[in-house]
């Protein structure tokens, strides 16, 4: 496995209907080679989030700017699980 990143994205309507057709044609939504999707979730009011499997940042970049013409949002962060934090803190000294 690689590094974790989780993708939280806001779109509209009007934007969500075309980017399901380009999807449906095959000419959006790939996966570049270094980045895996681990799932991908919508709430009701279009805003989604989509856990990745990250071995190159490179691609990172190519997968999210795919999206940004449709996306009234896009943000990207570094995530560990809970108990990788726990180990991480247990060896940062608390100030």
């Amino acid at each position: 496995m690689g590094r974790l990143y989780i993708a939280v994205w806001k779109s509209d309507w009007g934007k969500l209907e075309e980017v399901i057709e380009l999807e449906k044609k095959g000419e959006i939504g790939g996966y570049p080679e270094g980045v895996k999707s681990l799932g991908n979730w919508v709430t009701p009011d279009l805003t989604a989030f989509e856990l990745l499997d990250v071995e190159d940042e490179k691609g990172l970049f190519e997968y999210i700017r795919q999206w940004l013409p449709w996306m009234t949002r896009e943000d990207v962060y570094p995530v560990m699980t809970a108990k990788d934090y726990i180990k991480l803190r247990s060896v940062i000294p608390n100030k």
